[in-house]
């Protein structure tokens, strides 16, 4: 079992040993060993001392074993800390320290280079520098150092959703991490491995997935893996609509992200919440989390966030029914997605702004956009995304008069709501779509059923819904109001 506090404790006994009676390598194991616990309990301010402490005492005592260590240390910081001119500065300094047939050192330089890489979204030169990487540590017997850099290139790949392509490395690192016995280790694993279900919108696998970090992340003692493991169980219940849950979830991810300085993670709980927020009908709030991400986001030209800060703005947009705002917003959002070249979330993007042009009267854009989104639905496996693009699909043809089109793409959808029902993620919003479609194409009886099917699932939902404030804010959407007019007037949009 592991015991951070406990290892700080002793480390710090030892260096408070007057320094003369320390030589230099035991009292660089002891910086070492504190800033490791510290890295774990997420406490920035040791861990930058003790690493900036290695690296001088390795230059002024001319020991290049404690320099190169102290320089390494300092790379990993600087990746946590997204700290891209301290990262630059190891590097450099640390390729001056390695000789030509240093194996385990030159891998350790090129799996320095590849997270750099990854950070600064290169995600070609990451998996290039990984791959020598991997190998030469392969070749050192460095177990450790290869799983790492094999998590990297999975984690490469994942923010390109090329996971078919990860599936040599994912098993190369599960071997790797079950002889280790280490759960610290194994928490990085899962962490990596379960980006899959995420972005394939399989939400109970990537709860479980989140249950075992969660359980890895005590076990090590390993705060920014609790945080996370947190932030992923709540995302999950969230899209499982366990929302009582998912906001308790997201406060204790909060906590402590806040407490450990981990602004990544600050950010991605204002996306999340802030998108939750939005769902439920409390834009005003929701936007506010959306903007304080956006503000953060562009300080850095950060474009992972700024992606979804922009996407989940044109939501916010939509939903307050400026159309015209919602487009400008995942315009922007769909050359981020397609500069960082992740298809999922261009396919995400696609979708809302092919229903923001629907709403405009552009039809031929709508069309074109929400086709392109449920291309790439089915091809990365979003299942959830693609039955929302189906109805939006379906009440496109029918507004462009293509009838059989419309039908179609209604029926495929009323069908699979009744044997598959798990797939529609927000079943009340999804049947009214449909229902409008085939009200449009004069299929009135047809239209009558999806219409009660759809009041009855969003009456259920709401009244399942276990935060009131949410439960008064969601019945006010403006869909939902229609809904419930049409049904109880037949005055249909």
């Amino acid at each position: 079992a592991y015991s951070n506090d406990e290892a700080v404790a002793h480390a710090t006994r030892g260096l408070a040993i007057e320094q003369a009676a320390l030589d230099v390598p035991l009292r660089a194991s002891l910086l070492s060993s504190r800033a490791e616990a510290s890295d774990r309990l997420g406490d920035r301010t040791q861990q930058r001392s003790d690493v900036e402490t290695m690296v001088e005492l390795g230059r002024s005592s001319g020991d290049r074993d404690v320099l190169r260590e102290g320089l390494r240390r300092a790379i990993d910081l600087a990746h946590v800390v997204t700290d891209d001119a301290l990262a630059v500065r190891a590097i450099e300094a640390l390729a001056s320290e390695i000789e030509p047939e240093e194996g385990a050192w030159r891998a350790a330089l090129l799996k320095a280079r590849a997270q750099l890489a990854f950070d600064r979204f290169d995600y070609a030169a990451a998996l290039s520098a990984c791959a020598q990487a991997a190998e030469l540590y392969r070749s050192c017997g460095d177990a450790r150092g290869e799983l790492d850099t094999l998590l990297i290139a999975i984690d490469a790949r994942s923010r390109q959703d090329r996971f078919d392509d990860s599936r040599g490395d994912v098993e190369r690192a599960r071997e790797l991490t079950r002889n280790m016995d280490d759960p610290y280790a194994a928490a990085r694993f899962v962490q990596s491995t379960m980006m899959e279900a995420v972005a394939k919108q399989d939400f109970p696998a990537a709860y479980a997935s989140a249950g075992e970090l969660l359980a890895l992340s005590r076990a090590s003692g390993n705060r920014l893996g609790e945080a996370r493991a947190y932030e992923r169980l709540a995302t999950a219940a969230n899209r499982m609509f366990a929302i009582r849950e998912a906001i308790d979830g997201y406060a204790k991810a909060l906590a402590i992200y806040e407490s450990i300085g981990d602004r990544h993670g600050s950010r991605s709980i204002n996306n999340n919440w802030g998108s939750l927020d939005v769902f439920f009908g409390c834009v005003d709030r929701g936007r506010e989390r959306l903007l304080r991400l956006h503000a953060a986001a562009a300080a850095d030209a950060d474009p992972h966030w700024l992606y979804y800060a922009e996407s989940n703005l044109g939501v916010a947009a939509f939903v307050d029914c400026d159309f015209a705002a919602a487009k400008a917003y995942e315009l922007r959002a769909l050359e981020l997605a397609r500069r960082l070249g992740s298809e999922s979330r261009a396919a995400l993007v696609l979708g809302d702004l092919g229903a923001a042009e629907l709403e405009l009267g552009d039809l031929d854009a709508a069309l074109a956009n929400v086709e392109e989104a449920a291309a790439i639905n089915r091809r990365v496996g979003q299942r959830l995304a693609l039955v929302e693009n189906l109805s939006r699909l379906a009440l496109i043809h029918a507004r462009r008069g293509e009838f059989e089109r419309a039908r179609a793409f209604a029926a495929e959808l009323s069908a699979e709501q009744r044997a598959r029902p798990e797939l529609f993620e927000d079943p009340g919003e999804t049947l009214w779509r449909t229902a409008q479609a085939l009200h449009a194409v004069g299929d009135r009886e047809a239209a009558s059923d999806l219409l009660e099917r759809a009041a009855e699932s969003q009456a259920a939902r709401c009244a399942a819904l276990d935060v009131a404030e949410y439960r008064e804010s969601y019945a006010q959407l403006r869909w939902y109001r229609e809904l419930l007019r049409a049904k109880s007037t037949g005055e249909w949009p």
